[in-house]
């Protein structure tokens, strides 16, 4: 069964109890999106009222021919139709209104006279109804798997008018107590239409269990989505908090960072459709095909890829011994002491033509530092160089130690990955490195001509395995059969924002 518009409106809806936690990633779902969501979900709504399985109808009652039995059969809905519908921001979650709608229905009536001669006929019976509904969706924590839940919290229609008209035979005996028929109609759809409403939401009940709160990725480090707060809702748009951090599985140390206060905007700003109609005249056909308007929105402050380079840290991957086989034959700087026999003359003298090796550990619980500018995403690398030579039989002697702290520019993309998901994309180009000694073995040295070497390590050793990761990307959790299209990544101050419409197909 499709999510329809509810699966579409669930992601966004995602609440839970306040932990006064700053968010480190926020979900936001606009007003043109929760229209698209309408779009979506009411004539699904409508097509499942229309299937709705009315009972017979049976009854006794005098007429001026006597005591007769009567009963309406067979009774089947053959349209329903609605002048307008509604779905609006509340603060738990969404109000949906139904305004205007009518269902036409057909069906047999019989009767049989209770008394000698048992006289019966028999013919069909067209029904008029007409009706209004509205419901309340909230949004709460599953206590038992803590799965964000959807929940219809009130529900009410009014059916304010049932008209029957009966064709054949005795027709005009059922005029005479027609009225008994109308209500018993009335009465049989009272009580049907608002568990087809709350039998919407388990789709995309379905689809929220399947929304990872955490993603594992690679040595045990945990992307974490847990909420962190209650929906901020406006009239215009709804943004959930979530964490967006990065957790080692074993954690050593407290995380040194504190995720930021990120201002939201007044209004969600409105991009170009993916398709040439205006939004405001579209009818979103139901035909099993995709559909696509804009409304999805992701906030990301530095405050994730910081404790991704936490984590990373705390579970040891940051951490590269360089060898003279990793350096290119091409580079005028070889990992042997010759080639500093010009800049640090007492290493090569103390060991002459002898290879080394150079481990690069990121310095710090901290090793990384990103900042985020309307203008750029500027990334900073702390990471430690030990200098080390090795003897003919392979024995490792230190001889000294650099500090080093490379900057860098970041960029980031956005967009679906070959299985489809939402996923966020980032590569770091390395702008320049300073360097100082930390300690040394061969007596002091002038460290500037060496920050050349530095730049080839962090290029060749450590931004590799970064940007490896950067292009497998990390994923942004999406309720199944909604895909980004057409992602715009924009800066601003502390935190870059994604901007973008969606694709939805519904799921079977």
């Amino acid at each position: 069964m499709s999510t329809g518009g509810w699966g579409i409106i669930a992601l966004a809806m995602l609440a839970t109890t306040v932990v006064g936690v700053n968010p480190g990633l926020m979900l936001g779902i606009s007003n043109p999106g929760l229209d698209y969501a309408r779009q979506v979900a009411v004539p699904i709504l409508l097509k499942d009222i229309k299937g709705v399985n009315l009972p017979d109808i049976n009854g006794d009652v005098h007429t001026p021919v006597g005591s007769v039995d009567y009963s309406i059969s067979s009774i089947q809905i053959e349209d329903v139709t609605l002048k307008s519908s509604s779905l609006v921001f509340t603060k738990t979650g969404v109000d949906l209104g139904l305004s205007g709608a009518a269902m036409s229905a057909t069906a047999h009536w019989h009767y049989r006279e209770n008394s000698f001669p048992h006289i019966s006929d028999s013919g069909t019976v067209d029904i008029s109804i007409s009706f209004s509904g509205s419901a309340t969706i909230d949004c709460i924590v599953d206590p038992a798997t803590r799965s964000p839940q959807l929940t219809m919290s009130a529900c009410s229609f009014d059916i304010s008018s049932v008209d029957v008209h009966f064709h054949g035979g005795a027709s005009w005996l059922y005029n005479i107590f027609k009225s008994l028929i109308e209500d018993a109609v009335k009465d049989a759809l009272q009580t049907q239409l608002c568990p087809i409403v709350k039998n919407e939401l388990g789709p995309a009940n379905a689809a929220l269990k399947k929304l990872p709160m955490n993603v594992s990725l690679t040595h045990g480090v945990v992307a974490s989505y847990a909420l962190t707060g209650n929906p901020i809702v406006t009239p215009d748009y709804l943004v959930t908090p979530h964490s967006g951090s990065f957790v080692p599985a074993r954690v050593t140390a407290p995380c040194p960072f504190t995720a930021p206060v990120v201002p939201l905007l007044t209004t969600l700003p409105r991009m170009l459709y993916v398709r040439s109609q205006s939004h405001s005249h579209r009818r979103i056909p139901h035909d099993g095909h995709c559909y696509a308007l804009p409304f999805r929105y992701v906030w990301v402050t530095a405050y994730e890829p910081n404790t991704a380079g936490w984590a990373f840290q705390q579970a040891g991957t940051l951490d590269y011994l360089v060898t003279p086989a990793d350096i290119p034959a091409s580079s005028p700087v070889q990992l042997n002491t010759s080639t500093f026999s010009d800049i640090i003359p007492a290493l090569s003298t103390k060991y002459p033509n002898m290879n080394m090796t150079v481990e690069v550990i990121a310095r710090g619980a901290a090793p990384a530092n990103v900042t985020v500018t309307p203008a750029a995403l500027n990334v900073t690398l702390f990471f430690d160089l030990h200098f080390n030579v090795l003897t003919a039989n392979k024995t490792s002697i230190p001889v000294f130690i650099l500090n080093s702290t490379g900057n860098g520019a970041g960029n980031v993309t956005c967009n679906s990955s070959k299985s489809g998901e939402a996923t966020l994309y980032f590569d770091i180009a390395l702008l320049n490195a300073f360097v100082t000694v930390a300690s040394s073995n061969i007596g002091p040295f002038d460290v500037s001509p060496l920050e050349a070497l530095v730049e080839i390590l962090i290029q060749g050793a450590v931004l590799p395995d970064i940007n490896r990761a950067g292009a497998d990307g990390v994923a942004i959790p999406m309720v199944d059969g909604v895909k980004l299209v057409n992602p715009q990544v924009v800066f601003a101050s502390g935190h870059i924002r994604i901007d973008s419409d969606v694709v939805y197909t519904p799921t079977q």
